[in-house]
């Protein structure tokens, strides 16, 4: 039962799914804690005709970006992580973007000369996982819990949390929070390790994280357990 303008409505299930911010989650949890800021932005963009086909990711001090293609078109997005510890500095302003750009220019000999759609969004992420005690409310997506974007699992994550609430709704199966509870730590100790291992700029410690990714990219057995336990 829930309440509505006054009137007291009544639901066999109930999925909340209104993002990071969720307010109806604060309404079924008590003393939810809210997403925190994560001391970093999203500049977002996209280029034409890149000259990479394939998935592209750089890494540099303090920021790292993915350029991946959006359609058979041409268009590709680019999306970068940057370090950023003081939010009243993240606007949408141009003199804003364009300073987070000249900063992303300057760790890349790349031309991005042509990006196109420039914008700068804060991150906020999770930083515990609350479920509600009635089992028959599905809290799904950003709203069960946002993670660092440095893992690719935002958007996927909200799909696998829709389809899993779906089978459970259907009695196809019964423990939904149990397993989300266990995918969201592996998830989220591998997103924050990303973030920080993309982000280094110690020289010493950047050499053996270029090393280490040259060697254990390339293993099935460290991709079967570092991706293959996410990715299956």
């Amino acid at each position: 039962q829930i309440k509505l303008n006054g009137d007291l409505l009544e639901f066999d299930y109930l999925a909340l799914c209104d993002g990071v911010f969720s307010e109806n989650k604060n309404k079924v949890i008590k003393n939810n804690r809210n997403a925190q800021f994560n001391n970093s932005l999203a500049f977002r963009g996209t280029l034409k005709n890149f000259e990479q086909k394939d998935i592209s990711v750089y890494l540099g001090p303090n920021l790292h970006f993915v350029i991946y293609p959006l359609n058979q078109e041409g268009d590709y997005n680019f999306i970068s992580v940057i370090r950023e510890n003081n939010i009243k500095k993240i606007d949408n302003k141009i003199t804003s973007i364009e300073n987070y750009f000249k900063f992303i220019k300057s760790n890349t000999s790349l031309d991005l000369r042509k990006l196109e759609n420039k914008s700068v969004y804060p991150i906020f992420v999770s930083k515990h996982y609350n479920k509600p005690h009635n089992e028959k409310i599905f809290i799904v997506g950003d709203a069960l819990f946002a993670f660092p974007p440095s893992f690719a699992q935002g958007a996927s994550q909200s799909l696998e949390t829709s389809h899993e609430a779906y089978k459970n709704i259907i009695g196809e199966k019964n423990n939904y929070y149990e397993n989300r509870e266990l995918i969201i730590k592996e998830v989220k100790v591998r997103s924050e390790f990303n973030q920080f291992a993309f982000h280094v700029s110690n020289p010493f410690i950047k050499y053996f994280r270029d090393i280490s990714m040259k060697l254990l990219c390339n293993k099935k057995f460290f991709l079967k357990y570092y991706l293959g336990r996410i990715y299956k």
